[in-house]
């Protein structure tokens, strides 16, 4: 199915937010993330269904100063 994933469009298998964050490499990572603009919170990733040409956005804190 492609997604866009941060504005690039990506083919991935999953079909639920969290097999996709996983197959994308987003493992054992702080991460905020919204789909089509809605905010989805970690606890309802792995149920949180995705459909074609939905737009997801991760969001990795990075420290700095």
């Amino acid at each position: 199915m492609n997604i866009l994933v941060n504005g690039l469009e990506v083919t991935v298998s999953g079909s639920r937010l969290g097999q996709i964050l996983k197959e994308l490499g987003y493992v054992n990572r702080v991460l905020v993330t919204a789909v089509n603009g809605d905010f989805v919170s970690v606890q309802k990733r792995d149920e949180f269904e995705i459909k074609s040409a939905d737009k997801i956005e991760v969001l990795v804190p990075m420290q700095g100063g």
